[in-house]
């Protein structure tokens, strides 16, 4: 039996093209929402930067709650773009510590956009890496 070539390659190119697409659209940006002011744990301001660190894209955290966020430790370095979104009400990030620390790093290469929060008692509220 003789196999024609040449309408197996042209099949195989397009299943490969349909494989990248798939991974290039599969880098989206993400959707982040904050609905606890609790220093850690789920729902928290720090496991949403953390989810968008560990995500290709640029990346939205959106605070569905308002109030003042008392971190007693810092935030993770910020690895990725993302915006962060403060509830209508607004939101405050505060250092609730006897510890000096910053309150956000964002790292070389990032694009950072912040709306609506207030930031308080951080020995340097932001700190850009260059």
């Amino acid at each position: 039996m003789k196999i024609n070539t040449r309408t197996i390659k042209p099949k195989l190119l397009t299943i490969s093209m349909v494989i990248m697409l798939f991974c290039v659209t599969n880098t989206q940006a993400a959707n982040y929402n904050v609905s606890s002011l609790a220093n850690t744990g789920t729902g928290t301001l720090r496991q949403a930067i953390t989810n968008a660190n560990s995500t290709a894209g640029t990346h939205t955290i959106n605070f569905t709650i308002s109030g003042t966020v008392n971190l007693t430790s810092a935030l993770p370095n910020i690895n990725r773009s993302m915006t962060f979104n403060a509830h209508a009400s607004g939101n405050t990030i505060n250092r609730s510590s006897t510890s000096s620390f910053r309150l956000l790093t964002i790292n070389s290469g990032q694009t950072v956009e912040v709306n609506g929060f207030n930031f308080t008692n951080g020995a340097t509220a932001i700190l850009l890496r260059q």
